[in-house]
């Protein structure tokens, strides 16, 4: 580098010498210098010209080399930038492909699971119509009960008219039996004092025995017709009976399902009917805590997953007897019925409960995202993890209601109440197991485990 450096100031100098020449001896040509002094100059500065060109040109050669050999090196670092962006691509191309076929089989999973809660809302829908043709066929049978028991009392009316009648015809038979016997004593008088009365006479007398004969005869077939009507009213007495029990059954059963709550249940499911909505069942509790809770979620076991859409959070899903979350539509159409208090019992892998109440929990319709309207005053031994999400509207991964930047549904894997993101969740994914999980079913207040059991429970609150 340095004989190259002294080379390049040796070519400088000989080019300012040969330019200081050239313009020191164009005056003196002009000036009428002979020719030989010229030609003199000219051969010099063409000996100049032939040493800077010796001296020049491997100067170029290597400076030439320098930058071929510069342009190899590049040449060769964009080839290996080549290899590794191909390398990239391929690595990209096979992680595109590995997506499209998880976003295939997202959309072929998505396809199944709208295609089995379409035959689900199918079925329900079913159900709901199945359920309707029984109401109005209970409705139709009381109406034909209400009318066959006019129609019974009507009758029982007649028959205690013809038992009255059949009463007079009896005794009218009494008499005529007495008349009879005073027949029969004239008659027998007659003939002893008539012995020797004409034949004509005896032949009456006859008559008159086979009148009586046939009038005998006639009342024991009344006796036997009284006799078979009194068993008649007595069955239809005993019919009638029934049927009365029955209709009582069904007004019981008619005013069960016009029920709005849970309040006078067993545990089990049970049908009720809010303002705004067809009959729908649900799960009655009256021993977790005390009578007249309506379950709106229980998680226990992780047989059903809560990582679902608007659709499925809007109309509810899972068994009610297992796992389920009611539905945002009814818990909405539940809670403006009436003023009711929400009560959340917890359990940990530790066996240990807690509890949650609010006096006055009000959810609000889809047209406000099912907003927390209200939850009240609080009241329990799990802390108040609730109430930092008042306010606030349902989020789903497919639909994003929270205030953070991001999606907290999509990322907690659940629909919730979410702010930014939460404090509790109690749709979370269910581990199996005591273990912190940010995912987990959480209820923050209390510990930062995630939880085994949990049933949310509503009833409309004593006035």
């Amino acid at each position: 580098m340095g004989h190259k450096g002294f080379q390049i100031n040796k070519l400088l100098s000989i080019i300012m010498l040969c330019t200081l020449m050239e313009n020191s001896f164009k005056p003196i040509a002009t000036a009428g210098l002979s020719s030989p002094s010229i030609t003199m100059f000219k051969d010099m500065e063409s000996e100049c010209n032939s040493y800077c060109i010796g001296i020049v040109k491997p100067i170029l050669q290597q400076t030439k080399q320098t930058q071929f050999t510069e342009l190899q090196d590049q040449i060769r670092n964009l080839n290996e930038i080549i290899k590794d962006t191909e390398k990239k691509l391929s690595e990209a191309e096979i992680k595109l492909g590995v997506c499209e076929d998880a976003t295939r089989n997202r959309e072929t999973l998505a396809n199944e699971q709208l295609n089995r809660k379409t035959m689900q809302l199918t079925e329900l829908q079913h159900k709901v119509k199945e359920q309707d043709a029984g109401f109005k066929k209970m409705e139709a049978e009381c109406s034909g009960l209400r009318s066959s028991l006019g129609i019974c009392e009507e009758n029982i009316k007649n028959r205690e008219v013809q038992y009255a009648q059949l009463l007079d015809l009896n005794i009218s038979c009494n008499n005529s039996s007495k008349i009879k016997d005073e027949l029969l004593a004239t008659s027998k008088a007659l003939v002893e004092r008539h012995k020797s009365a004409a034949s004509s006479d005896i032949i009456k007398v006859e008559l008159k025995e086979q009148k009586i004969n046939e009038m005998e005869a006639s009342i024991k077939e009344k006796d036997t017709v009284i006799m078979t009507h009194n068993l008649k009213i007595e069955n239809q007495t005993s019919t009638i009976m029934k049927q009365t029990e029955e209709i009582a059954e069904l007004k019981a059963q008619l005013s069960d399902y016009e029920s709005p709550s849970c309040y006078g249940k067993s545990t089990d499911v049970h049908v009720i009917r809010v303002p705004g909505s067809e009959p729908f069942p649900v799960f009655c509790d009256s021993v977790l805590t005390d009578s007249g809770w309506t379950v709106i979620q229980r998680r226990r076991d992780g047989s059903i997953t809560f990582n679902r859409n608007w659709t499925d959070y809007t109309i509810g899903f899972g068994d009610l007897r297992s796992e389920f979350f009611i539905g945002l539509q009814k818990l909405h159409l539940i809670t403006q019925s009436q003023h009711h208090e929400l009560y959340i019992f917890l359990q940990g892998f530790d066996e240990e409960n807690r509890y949650a109440y609010y006096d006055h929990f009000l959810i609000g319709n889809e047209t406000d995202d099912f907003k927390i309207v209200s939850l009240g005053l609080y009241k329990g031994t799990a802390g108040d993890a609730l109430s930092s999400q008042k306010d606030m509207k349902f989020s789903t991964p497919d639909r994003d209601n929270d205030r953070s930047t991001g999606n907290c549904a999509k990322e907690f894997r659940s629909g919730w109440w979410y702010r930014k993101c939460y404090y509790c969740n109690l749709n979370g994914e269910y581990f199996n197991g005591k273990t912190t999980n940010q995912y987990g079913i959480n209820w923050f207040s209390w510990h930062k485990n995630s939880l085994q059991f949990v049933q949310m429970m509503i009833r409309p609150k004593p006035h």
